[in-house]
């Protein structure tokens, strides 16, 4: 038992060290889409990424480590989800910072914040281990950011790369177009570690972003082969394409066909009337069919 009229106890820091300039925290939220949990990132000891969810606790820690470091001078929002931004308000509240996001996120999570401000393409955040540069990302999520810390080489990804498996891109907030354009801007940085949403840091940024592209380039052609017999419901084609799945990965799955069927349709290659999709007369044959 602590002395009487002792302070209470000091909370365990709940940041380790990522990089020289760069620390990291994971937020007690673990689960099938966040993994081990929401990353939430502190620059040069001052530029906060993300917030994590909506835990009086967690953020209760996490405001008092930063406040002993000296406190913050920014809140960067990858996007709305809330378990990015849950928390945003009140750790903003907290420490006295503004929270920067895109414009068009989802207007509950701006109603929310006691000192919102514009995020756009390339504005830059100065701290003592190098500037943080915004890039806009969308589709994961139409108000997605990712974050640049050129001179650490290091890219904060949020959803747009996991340190896990796959993103989800979903309708009618997701687009996948948009995403496979967003991996291919995040590759020609050449960054040298991806510090991801969720999971752990991406070592081989290259080779895990062209991994991400061709995954969904063999998925998209799977789509195209079955369709290949005529016109097939959603349904069918999730199961012809990722086989029998557990029921939360088939809902998964139905989400991730449905917006690479889309982007077929947004392209011409395919159509859909009541319910079925089809090959439009433009679609060439699938590869290997020829």
């Amino acid at each position: 038992m602590a002395p009487r009229g002792s302070s209470k106890p000091r909370q365990p820091d709940p940041f380790r060290g990522l990089t020289a300039g760069v620390q990291v925290s994971t937020a007690p939220n673990p689960g099938p889409k966040t993994l081990s949990g929401t990353n939430v990132y502190l620059v040069g000891s001052r530029v906060l990424i993300d917030a994590g969810p909506d835990d009086a606790r967690y953020i209760d820690v996490l405001a008092e480590s930063i406040l002993r470091g000296g406190g913050a001078t920014a809140l960067l929002l990858t996007h709305g989800h809330p378990d990015h931004a849950g928390g945003a308000a009140a750790l903003a509240e907290r420490l006295g910072v503004p929270v920067y996001l895109a414009p068009n996120a989802d207007p509950s999570v701006l109603g929310s914040l006691p000192d919102v401000r514009e995020l756009g393409d390339r504005d830059t955040f100065d701290t003592p281990s190098g500037a943080v540069r915004a890039v806009a990302t969308p589709g994961h999520a139409r108000d997605h950011f990712c974050f640049w810390l050129e001179a650490e080489g290091v890219l904060f990804c949020g959803d747009t790369v996991l340190g896990v498996g796959t993103s989800l891109v979903a309708r009618p907030e997701g687009d996948m177009a948009a995403y496979l354009q967003s991996l291919r801007r995040i590759r020609a940085l050449h960054p040298r570690l991806i510090a991801p949403g969720h999971g752990p840091p991406v070592g081989d940024p290259l080779a895990k972003i062209d991994e991400y592209l061709e995954h969904r380039r063999t998925r998209e052609q799977a789509l195209m082969q079955a369709l290949e017999g005529g016109p097939v419901s959603l349904d069918e084609l999730v199961d012809s394409v990722y086989g029998p799945q557990p029921s939360e990965i088939r809902r998964l799955a139905l989400l991730s066909a449905e917006a690479q069927l889309h982007k077929l349709m947004d392209e011409g290659m395919v159509t859909m009337h009541r319910g079925a999709y089809a090959l439009s007369e433009e679609a060439p044959p699938a590869a290997g069919d020829a």
